[in-house]
């Protein structure tokens, strides 16, 4: 049963950490070079598709799997086992969990909301342009955090103390 949850959370948080890293790293930087009103599109539509019960699953797995793996290791792993996993609980919770609910989901809804065939060119341009810098700064946090949780789950499984 702990290896499965290990091996549930190790994939679970590695699949969100190249999420995010795609997002910052190709698809960002891809819309980039788009016009506003295409790349505020294919904004939406990938925001539409993207909240789908897969991605739902694996976003919120490492939520319940992080915590569960600190639970059962509490009273069986050594110290320094116990504080990697609880890190990685709490990058994943800040970093990755946080900033989505309180920054980028905003932002996506925001963007749902708005009609791109009735916006002016300097709305979409503004639009375009907020999507390129907060959003992006913080999906790297995102990545960040992530990759970060995944690092030091992967840590503590290899640890032998």
């Amino acid at each position: 049963m702990n290896q499965l949850l290990t091996l549930c959370a190790l994939l679970a948080t590695a699949i969100m950490s190249g999420l995010f890293f795609t997002w910052s790293n190709a698809i960002m930087p891809g819309l980039r070079r788009l016009p506003a009103f295409e790349s505020l599109l294919a904004l939406q539509s990938f925001n539409r598709v993207i909240l789908n019960p897969w991605f739902i699953i694996v976003f919120l797995a490492p939520l319940l799997l992080l915590p569960l793996k600190v639970f059962f290791a509490y009273r069986q792993e050594s110290q320094l086992k116990i504080y990697l996993l609880v890190f990685a609980t709490l990058i994943y919770v800040l970093g990755v969990f946080i900033i989505t609910m309180s920054v980028n989901v905003p932002m996506n809804e925001g963007l749902n909301k708005l009609h791109l065939q009735q916006a002016n060119q300097q709305e979409l341009m503004n639009q375009k342009e907020i999507f390129q810098t907060t959003w992006v700064r913080f999906n790297f946090v995102r990545a960040v955090s992530a990759s970060l949780s995944f690092l030091l789950l992967s840590i503590a499984c290899v640890d032998k103390e």
